[in-house]
């Protein structure tokens, strides 16, 4: 496995952390703390690039869907045809759908008309960059390694 676009980063944002000298107790506390984020956050990050590939699988989706029609047809032809029965099973159909819809969209956290926004990625780079060795155009680069294909930009 090669290294991931936002390990430079992180490892810009860990190196700043330990950089801190605390003066009292509580800043140790917080320093601490800090850092078991920034390892949670790198943690959870390559996580979900590890996990860049659908979690449902075809043939259970084919199976769910095929029997979710089977469950509209049937309540179709045992209805009583009038306007209610119709108007409620066109929303439940509705219903079921949309709930489709955003589990499979919530399956590509990076794409998709719902997706992890880059911005906070990209302005901790550039923060963390700012003071440090890294120049802009590797954060960049760095930032344009984002799955959603979000481009990190100075402003």
């Amino acid at each position: 496995m090669g290294a991931l676009p936002s390990e430079a980063g992180g490892d810009v944002l860990f190196d700043k952390i330990q950089e801190l000298r605390p003066r009292w107790g509580p800043q140790h506390d917080i320093q601490s703390r800090a850092e078991s984020i920034a390892i949670n956050l790198g943690q959870t990050r390559r996580l979900l690039f590890e996990q860049t590939g659908s979690s449902i699988s075809t043939p259970f989706l084919v199976v769910v869907v095929f029997w979710l029609s089977m469950l509209f047809v049937s309540f179709g032809l045992f209805a009583l045809r009038n306007a209610t029965a119709l108007i409620i099973l066109l929303v439940s159909a509705a219903s079921v759908a949309g709930a489709l819809f955003l589990i499979l969209e919530l399956d590509h956290p990076f794409s998709g008309l719902i997706q992890i926004p880059s911005a906070p990625f990209c302005t901790m780079l550039f923060r963390c960059s700012d003071d440090s060795k890294v120049p802009p155009r590797q954060v960049t680069r760095l930032a344009r390694g984002l799955p959603a294909g979000g481009v990190c930009e100075r402003v």
